[in-house]
C-alpha cells in the first residue's frame, strides 16, 4: 500500500485554559489558585493604560469579561465570559489578571510566543498547521501508519488511559478494552484514527 492509499489522520488540538496557564507560568505564586484572565477596559478614563506582560496585572476588582478560567476556578462554577463581579460572587478567592495592553488594545504577544513554543513540541514527527494562538491541526498520517505497522496493525493503548475517551455508537466500553481487540476486529480507518489518538495523547506530557 502506498502512502497515497492511506487513510488520512488529522487531529484538532485546542489548548484548554491556555491564557490562564500562561499567567501561572509568568506568576508562579498563582499556581493552584482559582484564576481568571479578564479583558481590558476599553472605556478606561484617559485611555487604555499600557501594561506589559511582566508587570503586575492583578485586578481583583475588575468587572471585565473573563476570557480564560483555570480548572481551580471552574470547580466553583466560574465560567468564560462571566463578568468579574459575578465570578467573584461565585468564587470570592478568585484571582483576576487582566490581559497585557499596548497601543490602546490587548497585547497578545506573550500568549502568541507561548503558543508557538507548544506548537513546536506538538509538531515533532507530524505536520502542524496553526489555527490560532492556542489551537492547531496535526497531520499524523505518516506517523500513525508507521505506528500501526510496528504493532501488527493494532494501535497501541495510549500512554495514560485517562487522557483518552472512547465514544462508540451503541456501546459503552473502557479505553483499554476497546484498544486491545484482535487485529481482525479493526477497520483500517478506525485503526488509523486510534493510532492518531495515541500519538496526540503521548504529546500531552511533552507539551
Amino acid at each position: 500500500m502506498s502512502n497515497r492509499d492511506w487513510n488520512r489522520v488529522i487531529a484538532h488540538v485546542d489548548l484548554d485554559a491556555f491564557y490562564a496557564q500562561c499567567e501561572v507560568h509568568l506568576h508562579p505564586h498563582l499556581k493552584g489558585k482559582p484564576l481568571g484572565v479578564s479583558q481590558y477596559n476599553p472605556y478606561e478614563s484617559g485611555g487604555v493604560t499600557s501594561v506589559r506582560s511582566d508587570q503586575d496585572r492583578l485586578l481583583n476588582d475588575s468587572n471585565g469579561s473573563l476570557i480564560a478560567v483555570s480548572y481551580e476556578a471552574r470547580a466553583y462554577g466560574v465560567k468564560r465570559n462571566m463578568r468579574g463581579v459575578d465570578a467573584k460572587a461565585a468564587c470570592p478567592e478568585l484571582q483576576i489578571v487582566q490581559v497585557p495592553t499596548a497601543h490602546g488594545k490587548a497585547d497578545l504577544t506573550y500568549y502568541r510566543s507561548a503558543g508557538k513554543k507548544v506548537m513546536e513540541v506538538l509538531s515533532e514527527g507530524v505536520v502542524c498547521e496553526r489555527a490560532s494562538i492556542d489551537e492547531c491541526y496535526l497531520d499524523c498520517t505518516v506517523l500513525a501508519h508507521s505506528l500501526l505497522q510496528k504493532h501488527g496493525g493494532v494501535p497501541p493503548v495510549p500512554p495514560a488511559e485517562q487522557m483518552t475517551y472512547v465514544h462508540v455508537t451503541g456501546a459503552a466500553v473502557g479505553t483499554a478494552e476497546w484498544w486491545q481487540r484482535p487485529v481482525e476486529e479493526w477497520d483500517p480507518s478506525e485503526a488509523a484514527l486510534a493510532a492518531g489518538a495515541t500519538i496526540v495523547a503521548g504529546a500531552r506530557p511533552r507539551g
